[in-house]
């Protein structure tokens, strides 16, 4: 149960907080993140499994999760204080402001996963299920996938979206505090 739920979860906000991000005026006024991402997609199917849902969930979690995540901790004494601030870096990261911004909520996702869990594993899956998420919309456009084409279906997509991820984050969020 848990693991559809981490899965589900990872899938939702992914798609829940780019569709929200896409609304705001960031993506106009930080043309990074365009040029980010149209090098991706332009990238073979196979080399965007293997970069971003293989290799990067893997390294990025044990780097930020597993490495950086465990060593605030001890510094800080504080576990919310080190969720924010491991998720602050794994924004920054990501190299600019759109991508830094969703990375900043995945990250305290992929935290709260990790916490809940108390394993590097179930973050590392929802990482690999929300990069999947995301190549996925780069390969299939959905109809109502752009707020121009059909502004009502994009909004109810993002909406259901970012609700059933934020449900399932206060799910993990209660699981780790009853674990406390």
């Amino acid at each position: 149960g848990d693991l559809l739920l981490t899965i589900a979860g990872a899938v939702c906000l992914s798609r829940g907080v780019n569709y929200l991000l896409a609304l705001t005026p960031l993506p106009y006024y930080f043309p990074g993140y365009q040029a980010a991402a149209s090098q991706i997609i332009q990238c073979s199917l196979w080399s965007q499994i293997c970069a971003s849902v293989v290799s990067a969930s893997l390294l990025e979690e044990l780097l930020v999760r597993g490495i950086l995540y465990g060593r605030l901790k001890e510094i800080l004494k504080n576990p919310r204080t080190a969720m924010a601030a491991s998720a602050l870096v794994f924004g920054l990261y990501h190299g600019n402001v759109v991508q830094g911004l969703y990375a900043f909520v995945m990250g305290l996702f992929f935290v709260q996963v990790y916490e809940a869990g108390d394993s590097l594993l179930p973050a590392v899956l929802a990482h690999m299920a929300a990069n999947s998420a995301s190549v996925l919309a780069g390969q299939v456009k959905l109809a109502g996938e752009t707020a121009a084409g059909n502004p009502a279906v994009y909004y109810f997509i993002t909406a259901v979206f970012l609700l059933a991820g934020a449900w399932c984050w206060r799910y993990f969020a209660r699981k780790s505090e009853a674990g406390r």
